[in-house]
């Protein structure tokens, strides 16, 4: 029905109503709103009357903290203990791989997150993160490494450190690490804020509570940005603040994104802004 239709009562000038193309216009994009909650309505219905099925491939891990597929039917699995594996889809468990770096295991640190490279099947090449001793003085940090799996499946070569958070703290608790690749093949990296250094995520002159990038050779991204001038050392890896992320979304899609395990949310562009200090687990 449209202003046209109406006659104005006598002494009273003819009202006008702003119909036409616009109107046209937004009731199709009402009309495409509406189609798309119906199909997603109907996709949750379907999904939630589709149980998943689960099967149980292997037992007797100690705290399998990540898997990685390295073939058809083989995963590396690393349990936070420091020990990484090869399952089978058999239900085989290999020993634990040789070539570890050191790892101080405790707490909530220990041997975390494990992908292969997107090239795997012709490089062999894996990254890990994990708590990382300091040198000397106590104290630990999450680390990044890359590493070749050996033809053998017993080992791993040309074991590398790409990046290490900074400052060493002495605690056992948000480490973070977890890893994702990137299109362009660049890593992200999530870095807990420790628990006791929470404040940290929101100053950028250390790596507590950030998510930074980082290139496979262990070098920074030349297109690293962010949202002001960033003091050392964020300035030397891209890391803006995200408190504790141990979740990941989006593996090597269009768009990268995290997950939080902290009670409040925090939000924020990776490798840009200060997100919202959290707490707890």
């Amino acid at each position: 029905m449209f202003a046209s239709d109406f006659e104005p009562s006598p002494g009273h000038a003819r009202a006008v109503w702003p119909l036409g193309a616009a109107h046209h216009a937004w009731g199709r994009l009402a009309l495409t709103g509406l189609i798309l909650v119906l199909a997603l309505w109907l996709s949750a219905a379907q999904a939630q009357a589709s149980p998943v099925r689960t099967q149980v491939l292997a037992q007797g891990l100690e705290h399998p903290w990540a898997l990685a597929f390295i073939g058809p039917e083989q995963v590396l699995v690393s349990e936070r203990a420091g020990r990484l594996r090869v399952v089978g889809f058999d239900g085989r468990i290999s020993a634990p791989l040789q070539g570890l770096p050191d790892i101080d295991e405790g707490g909530q640190g220990g041997l975390l997150d494990v992908i292969s490279d997107s090239a795997f099947a012709s490089n062999r090449t894996i990254y890990f993160c994990y708590s990382e001793p300091a040198p000397a003085g106590g104290g630990n940090s999450t680390a990044l490494a890359s590493a070749r799996l050996s033809a053998d499946l017993r080992r791993l070569e040309q074991v590398r450190v790409l990046f290490r958070q900074s400052p060493k703290v002495g605690s056992r608790h948000h480490f973070g690490c977890r890893i994702v690749e990137a299109p362009d093949g660049h890593l992200f990296l999530t870095l807990g804020d420790r628990f006791s250094r929470m404040d940290d995520a929101q100053t950028l002159d250390n790596h507590h509570g950030k998510v930074v990038r980082v290139a496979k050779d262990g070098s920074v991204p030349r297109a690293t940005t962010r949202c002001w001038a960033a003091p050392a050392p964020c300035q030397k890896s891209g890391a803006g603040g995200t408190a504790t992320r141990r979740g990941r979304l989006g593996g090597r899609m269009a768009n990268c994104g995290f997950t939080t395990t902290a009670r409040a949310a925090a939000t924020s562009s990776t490798a840009c802004c200060r997100g919202a200090t959290t707490a707890g687990r």
